[in-house]
């Protein structure tokens, strides 16, 4: 957190952190939480997971949790996510890996509309929501904007359909931009 703090007064705009669990290596299991103690230290810096991995949450649990983010940091919350790419992680909580895109969809379809103040009904393959509200909602106009991770073509479609722009590597921005003009979406 002092280094966070000490980046900060250096002029830098954002911090990312990386979600990881079941691993010893300094990755962060529990990012949001972690975003919520800088957003507490800090006036300025942008606060997201550097990638988070959307499989791994309940979407309504997700929505409020990172609402509260963003009030707490008075609108400085960013969700950039990825599906993941360590199987054991998903077998850690319950699931095979080779669902972990299908439940992204879902959690990402959800989290949009709950931020957008949506009562939400939903009988998707992985949840089951009745009445799910966000309370309280993120104070950003629109939601807390979500960057999609993706280094393969469903990713991109991911990303381009729900997503508020991508993360990834580079020579992959041609296929996204692709993928955006399929979903007939602006590309700027």
């Amino acid at each position: 957190l002092e280094f966070i703090e000490h980046i900060e007064a250096l002029g830098f705009e954002g911090v990312w952190l990386a979600e990881h669990h079941g691993i010893n290596d300094g990755y962060m299991p529990s990012p949001i939480v972690f975003g919520a103690g800088i957003a507490t230290r800090t006036k300025k810096v942008r606060i997201s997971q550097g990638v988070g991995l959307a499989p791994h949450y309940h979407p309504v649990r997700l929505a409020e949790d990172l609402a509260v983010l963003d009030i707490l940091s008075n609108g400085r919350a960013e969700f950039a996510m990825g599906i993941g790419y360590l199987g054991f992680e998903a077998e850690a909580y319950g699931w095979p890996s080779r669902e972990r895109g299908r439940r992204a969809n879902e959690v990402l379809e959800i989290v949009r509309r709950l931020w957008s103040g949506e009562t939400v009904d939903y009988d998707g393959e992985f949840h089951q929501l009745k009445g799910a509200r966000c309370t309280p909602l993120p104070v950003q106009e629109g939601g807390i904007p979500m960057f999609v991770g993706a280094v393969a073509q469903p990713g991109f479609r991911r990303a381009a359909r729900l997503g508020d722009g991508f993360i990834g590597p580079v020579e992959f921005w041609p296929q996204y931009l692709d993928e955006v003009r399929k979903a007939g979406r602006d590309e700027s």
